[in-house]
């Protein structure tokens, strides 16, 4: 079972999951995923106490997960829906596995043209022209002001 996870995400948010497996003997391996590939050990996180026995010797298992939101994780883009990140947790005991997916969208869906344009808004180059477009507009307007006086 997956817990945490919000419907959608934006750019720069922090996702934080708990992937908990059902009761077994032995105990679940936990693993989790991100658009298919391993999620690097640094971006997990451990509960102390969060590993469980009961009276039956059954043991249940959760593992945490934290990462910030990239605008690479929103490649996805199946059939039209707006882009989505498929986060899995895969729960193995001995030869079975099960797994659970959720798939956070992007809070404000862009299209490429806008992200393309927010990108360069945001760079130096963006900063730059856009403060040069400034620059010669006032010079317009002063130099009219001049010419029309």
């Amino acid at each position: 079972m997956i817990e945490g996870v919000l419907s959608a995400y934006s750019i720069g948010d922090y996702v934080t999951a708990n992937c908990t497996s059902g009761k077994s003997n032995p105990p679940a391996v936990l693993d989790w995923k991100i658009n298919g590939v391993k999620a690097e050990r640094w971006v997990w996180e451990y509960n102390k106490g969060a590993d469980e026995t009961d009276s039956q010797g059954l043991h249940t298992k959760t593992v945490g997960l934290r990462f910030q939101i990239q605008n690479e994780h929103f490649a996805m883009n199946v059939g039209g829906l707006p882009p989505r990140v498929e986060i899995r947790c895969t729960s193995t005991v001995g030869s079975a596995t099960r797994y659970k997916d959720v798939f956070p969208t992007l809070a404000r869906a862009l299209t490429s043209n806008k992200l393309a344009q927010e990108r360069f808004r945001n760079s130096a180059a963006g900063l730059f022209v856009t403060s040069s477009l400034k620059f010669i507009f006032v010079l317009i307007a002063s130099i009219h002001t001049v010419y029309s006086s």
